[in-house]
């Protein structure tokens, strides 16, 4: 149990209190000290630390005497407490984050090439250049109910944006259904039978490829492009397979 606490954020002196006053309930601080083997010099100190936390409370002030509070009270309270200031030190991190790349310790022209991996990356980033879009949206790749659940919304939000959405599907017997929802939304789909890769291009200024691999650890690797000489030359790409490609 002691293990437990301290993976919450109690040190192993404050872990010893608690659980002593959960134990044996009321007790003065040389008590506390006594049945959990904290120091003397230290039981004090960490004693005050838990009140602060939410695990203790002092029920008598002359001579000092503890109480733990309910366990399941202290240690919902201390969790939700964890969780909101992990949310602010996200928001800090994540804006000083861009402020960082934006200003840059080491000066850069342009970056033209982000490299992620995994299926997760693949999603987010792609949801984000459907967002994005302005006059168009490209899609070559294979539909599977996951990835086509997970792009319906954004995709059906972009046709009423007025972008032209563009999806050359390479497999989609398993989500049939799916794609007729999207064919509802306005998305315009079109099927030709390619493998190992997928592709999105955003107004024609940039792209995502997306190398699927089951041989490489996160089975695909995600190159975000920010180039529209090459983004262009990938939409030229899709042109000229969307006049092969068998209508839906």
């Amino acid at each position: 149990m002691g293990e437990k606490l301290r993976k919450l954020g109690l040190s192993p002196y404050e872990s010893k209190c608690y659980l002593t006053l959960v134990k044996y309930g009321n007790l003065l601080g040389k008590e506390v000290a006594k049945k959990s083997n904290v120091p003397p010099t230290s039981v004090y100190r960490n004693l005050e630390t838990l009140r602060k936390k939410g695990f203790v409370q002092v029920i008598q002030k002359d001579p000092l005497v503890y109480q733990a509070v309910d366990p399941e009270i202290a240690v919902q309270t201390h969790v939700n407490n964890q969780k909101e200031q992990l949310e602010i030190l996200e928001k800090n991190t994540i804006s000083e984050l861009k402020s960082i790349k934006k200003t840059g310790v080491i000066e850069k022209k342009e970056e033209v090439l982000e490299v992620y991996a995994g299926r997760e990356q693949s999603y987010t980033l792609g949801k984000k250049l459907i967002q994005q879009s302005k006059k168009e949206f490209l899609l070559v790749g294979r539909g599977n109910q996951r990835s086509i659940i997970s792009l319906i919304h954004v995709l059906r939000a972009a046709v009423k944006r007025n972008v032209t959405c563009k999806f050359l599907i390479t497999g989609f017997d398993e989500v049939r259904g799916d794609i007729e929802e999207l064919k509802k939304a306005g998305v315009k789909i079109k099927h030709l039978p390619l493998t190992g890769f997928s592709l999105l291009v955003k107004d024609r200024t940039e792209s995502q490829v997306v190398i699927k691999d089951k041989n490489l650890k996160e089975e695909r690797v995600v190159l975000r492009i920010k180039s529209k000489d090459l983004s262009q030359a990938h939409a030229t790409y899709f042109d000229s397979m969307w006049k092969k490609a068998t209508p839906i």
